[in-house]
């Protein structure tokens, strides 16, 4: 994300990038800001997760889990 000259310019594509970019724009903004018009520095983002993959663990030593509750819980994570 750049901010500069009164523009800003998310460089990624996708509905997901700007919606992160937008969170990451309003931290940024004073939390003392009343008006409309907020002076935001001239600033560079380079943001990128550490990792290339994603874990989750999950302790399957406990009674709670019933029938398909554990795959139900990896889906999302691409490993079921």
């Amino acid at each position: 994300m750049t901010v500069a000259q009164g523009k800003v310019r998310v460089k990624k594509e996708g509905l997901e990038w700007y919606f992160y970019g937008l969170q990451t724009l309003r931290k940024s903004i004073p939390a003392i800001a009343t008006g409309a018009d907020v002076i935001l520095p001239a600033i560079s983002i380079k943001d990128a997760p550490r990792f290339g993959y994603r874990g989750m663990m999950l302790d399957v030593g406990t009674p709670f889990f019933f029938g398909g509750v554990c795959e139900e819980i990896y889906r999302p994570t691409g490993f079921a």
